[in-house]
């Protein structure tokens, strides 16, 4: 049960490694959809909060699923 609670918390601070890529993505599908009307990139604020929502979905996401694999199995 600890190494559990140990791997669970490696793999929450692993998904800050591709941060830099992942909000690479983020600008780049906001330009996407601005388009040649509004050139530049995107607001600094904005780009938080998708980063937050980003990494507290990763968690969520592994809640619900510990709770459907007890169903599936």
């Amino acid at each position: 049960a600890v190494l559990g609670s140990l791997q669970f918390g490696y793999n929450i601070g692993v998904i800050n490694a591709p941060q830099k890529v992942i909000e690479q993505s983020y600008n780049e599908t906001w330009l996407g959809r601005q388009g040649p009307m509004d050139p530049g990139s995107i607001p600094p604020g904005t780009l938080t909060t998708l980063w937050a929502l980003s990494v507290a979905i990763f968690s969520v996401g592994g809640m619900f699923s510990s709770f459907l694999l007890g169903i599936i199995s």
